[in-house]
Order: C-alpha cells, then structure tokens, then sequence
C-alpha cells in the first residue's frame, strides 16, 4: 500500500480546488472550516472569502465589518475611537471592493492603506468635516490607488477631480465614476477636469444644478459610452430646484445618456461586487431600451 502524508493531495490539484472552491461557497461556517484542512485550500480560499469588505456605520457610530461573500463573518469595531485594525491585516490583501459608510478620516486612511489591491471604492459618509491634514494626505493616499471604479460624494475636499492629481494612478486607471451630492455651480465647467482621466467611460451624477455638465461631456468626452443622471430629475437652478424637463436633443436622442432615480443602495453595491444589479447595471438596461426605441423611431421615419 502506498503511504501517503496527512493532508497530501489525491486528486489533480485542479480538482481538488475547483471542488473545494464550490464546497466554500455553502456558506461561512463551510467556508472557514475548509481553510484549516489544507494550506493549499486555505490559499484557494482565502482570497474569496475576502474580495468584499463594506464598513457600514450606525447612528451609535460603532462599525460593523463585513466581507463577501460571506457578510455574517467579522467583527464590529469602533469607529470614533480608531479600532485596533491589525488583525484585519492578513485578510486585506485579498480585498478588490471597499466600502465605507462613515466619516473619520483617520479610520478610513488606516484601512485603506492595509487594503492595497482595491480596485472598486465607494466612500458614502453621512457628513464631512472641513478640510484638514490628514484629509489632504487621505486624497492623496486615494490618488494613488489604481481604481477601477469609484462612487462619491461631491463634498469638499475628495468629491472633486482637482484633488486628484492626473499624474496619479487614479487618473490613469478609472473608468466607472459615481458622483453624488452635487450642489452648487461648481460642476458647470468643473466637469472639465474629467477630460484627464482618458479611460473613463462610465459617468454617473447625482443633484442640482448638473445639466450644463450632462451637455459638456457628452458634447466633449468621446471616451464615455454611458452617462447616468441618477437624480432622475434635472435642475438649471442649484438653489430655486426649479424642475424642467430640458427639450434638448441629447436628452432625447442621445443614446449614450439615461435619467432615472437611484438611491444607492448597500445592497446594490454589494451585487454589482458579484456581477448582479447594481447602479450601472440598472443604467445598461435603460440604456438598451433607448436604443431600441431610437431604433423603432427611425424606422418609422424611414
């Protein structure tokens, strides 16, 4: 009879970790009991265990920690008085989607600079301080995450592309953007700083006083293929919230634009994680019934 070690692999190792890698997927208690049979299945495991980590603070500012797929899992820690994060160290790494629902500077810097592979940011504080130190080097630390996607509020100091430098990883690497909050006519020729991020192809604006920002970019910005008012309603006036319904050409012929209401909701974060429904899958959909209507119109008039 052969002698195999304890914990020596029988199958092909292909096998064995595809097979693993669906037994995980039954659950946390499945899953974190797998990661100690094997070092190689810990290895297989692991970074799937911990590709989402949502930061969601309550009223009482104490923060729950959650990963994905696997939300049950983790710990809860206290915002206000700056956790303790070490221990998360290990499973950071692993982390491509971060969320963070607060508003200490420090807390989110401290995280994010243990989750050094994020390439999906959604930062949704309730409210913002002024500017400080520590939120300038925030921006900074910001600006030099290769990030694919980022979801924002437009406030003062990170809501704004002026406080990223374009020489940045950021600048080079985004491509869905998510900008909420807008007030003011900040934004009226502000949007020109958009023009530095060349990948960027998804574009999403959110508040008042956003539709001579809508026209420039998709008079100006080849590069975006959809651009979303998630507002659902568009304002000339950032501080009368008059309401029109713009008879501009764009807003009706334009098939790259599309106006709806979006909450933001966490839940609809956490499935665009997994490739489900989430803000811009919600914009693709309303995008193809444009088209095809844009496409029934011109038959008929054909």
């Amino acid at each position: 009879m052969e002698y195999r070690q304890p914990n020596e692999p029988i199958l092909p190792e292909e096998l064995e970790r595809k097979i693993f890698v669906l037994a995980s997927r039954r659950g946390s208690d499945t899953a974190y009991t797998l990661i100690q049979v094997a070092k190689r299945v810990q290895t297989w495991i692991e970074p799937l265990l911990y590709q989402v980590f949502l930061i969601n603070v309550g009223l009482s500012n104490e923060s729950e920690i959650k990963s994905s797929p696997f939300l049950p899992r983790f710990e809860k820690v206290n915002d206000a008085k700056g956790a303790d994060l070490d221990g998360l160290q290990r499973q950071a790494k692993f982390v491509r989607h971060f969320m963070y629902t607060g508003d200490n500077v420090q807390y989110i810097a401290r995280m994010l600079s243990l989750c050094t592979s994020i390439t999906d940011l959604a930062l949704w504080w309730r409210r913002w301080g002024p500017e400080t130190k520590q939120t300038k080097l925030l921006v900074d630390f910001i600006s030099n995450l290769q990030l694919e996607k980022l979801s924002i509020r437009a406030t003062l100091p990170l809501g704004y592309p002026e406080c990223f430098s374009v020489d940045k990883p950021l600048a080079q690497s985004l491509t869905h953007f998510d900008l909420f909050g807008i007030d003011g006519s900040y934004w009226n020729n502000g949007w020109r700083l958009l023009l530095k991020f060349p990948l960027l192809t998804h574009l999403a604006v959110a508040g008042r006083n956003i539709v001579l920002m809508i026209e420039g970019v998709l008079n100006e910005m080849d590069s975006v293929q959809l651009l979303i008012d998630a507002t659902g309603q568009l304002y000339y006036d950032a501080y009368a919230s008059t309401l029109v319904s713009p008879p501009t050409r764009w807003y009706a012929e334009d098939p790259r634009f599309v106006s709806f209401e979006y909450p933001r909701p966490t839940a609809g974060w956490l499935k665009g994680t997994i490739g489900g429904d989430d803000l811009w899958a919600a914009g693709y959909e309303k995008q193809q019934r444009k088209r095809n209507k844009l496409s029934k119109s011109r038959e008929i008039i054909s």
